[in-house]
């Protein structure tokens, strides 16, 4: 049995703060250099963007680039779950 301690509560409190602000600084960065200039980043990001694109060319855009996003890392977790 694991014991919970004040100490590690406060370690993991810090931690998923730190996630929490790096996912704000990379949201923010997105927004306003990569979308802004219409640049593509890597990996699920830019694969979301891509398909975005692409739909809204034929008149389909009612789901945005980060609803895409998490549709795609949706898939993602699933996998890692079952691998792991």
């Amino acid at each position: 049995m694991v014991k919970i301690t004040k100490k590690k509560i406060r370690e993991m409190m810090i931690q998923v703060l730190l996630i929490m602000l790096g996912t704000l600084l990379m949201s923010f960065g997105y927004i306003v250099f990569l979308a802004h200039n219409n640049i593509v980043p890597g990996g699920f990001m830019g694969l979301a963007k891509i398909i975005h694109d692409l739909l809204g060319k034929i008149g389909f855009d009612l789901i945005s680039v980060s609803a895409w996003y998490i549709v795609l890392n949706v898939f993602l977790y699933i996998y890692s779950v079952k691998v792991l």
